[in-house]
């Protein structure tokens, strides 16, 4: 195995995933039509590794899936704040209106 082997074989995984340069991409590519060790290689690893679309496709409904909880979450704050804001308002002009009460029966 030459020098040039394993450079090639550090850069199967990035070509493999797809996210390999040009320049890179293009000489692993003229490397595995020359050399025997290196296609092999090449062909264990691109077995064992799931194509990069179905990482993709599952990340997005992953995060597809948080986002919702999220949103529900925050839906579930702000009814929640909109709620103590309007039990605040209910008890402090019910105090209000007591005492008010209170103050009349007082100067009466």
């Amino acid at each position: 195995m030459s020098c040039n082997c394993d450079v090639i074989m550090d850069l199967l995984p990035l070509y493999v995933d797809g996210v390999a340069s040009r320049e890179s991409a293009r000489t692993v590519k003229e490397h595995l039509k020359t050399c025997t060790s290196c296609k092999e290689y090449y062909k264990i690893h691109r077995e064992a590794i799931p194509a990069p679309q179905e990482i993709i496709g599952e990340s997005d409904m992953d995060y597809a899936r948080l986002a919702k909880r999220m949103r529900h979450r925050r839906l579930w704050i702000y009814a929640g704040i909109l709620s103590y804001i309007s039990i605040s308002i209910c008890v402090t002009v019910a105090l209000w209106l007591q005492r008010k009460k209170v103050k009349r029966k007082t100067s009466s």
